[in-house]
């Protein structure tokens, strides 16, 4: 990057940040020393690529919706510093979830609907039922276009309601 983002760190647990300059390091430590830190952010910007066209292959934890078309996958991370992939479950071939903890505890519900007869797009509607960091992407296998969907760590989710992004139809 540019070097004009901010480094963060915590000390404890991601309850609260500070600029890595101002943390103080352990009396028997170096300034400007990160042993003392337990989390650690850089913020960068990235262009994204656009993949190639592929196949949507579904697994545990990626769901391929709409005829196959979309690719879905989820990330997550705690405040306590867990971290994983969404457990991917279909119910139907436009709507699915992903479990992260339990595979009883939906956290959240997605679908993807081929509107392209009367909107010229496809839509993405999503409900996280959690308050962890979420970043769940959505990628149009046959474009190799994606959209990346992030709920901040320790915020109730709000609702997608996304119909713009994918004006890709055939």
């Amino acid at each position: 990057g540019s070097g004009t983002q901010p480094i963060v760190a915590s000390n404890d647990l991601g309850v609260t940040w500070a600029n890595v300059r101002e943390l103080d390091p352990p009396p028997e430590e170096e300034p400007d020393s990160l042993s003392g830190i337990d989390s650690l952010v850089l913020r960068a910007t990235f262009e994204q690529e656009q993949r190639e066209p592929f196949t949507c292959v579904e697994d545990a934890t990626t769901l391929c919706l709409s005829d196959d078309r979309f690719e879905v996958k989820v990330d997550w991370r705690t405040n306590q510093g867990t971290s994983g992939v969404g457990n991917a479950v279909e119910l139907t071939g436009d709507t699915g979830y992903f479990w992260f903890f339990e595979e009883d505890n939906v956290e959240m519900v997605l679908k993807v609907l081929n509107a392209c007869s009367f909107a010229d797009r496809f839509w993405v509607f999503a409900g996280g039922l959690t308050n962890v960091e979420v970043d769940l992407v959505v990628t149009d296998t046959e474009t190799g276009r994606s959209k990346m969907y992030r709920n901040p760590l320790n915020q109730p989710s709000q609702p997608i309601q996304d119909t713009d992004t994918f004006a890709t139809c055939p």
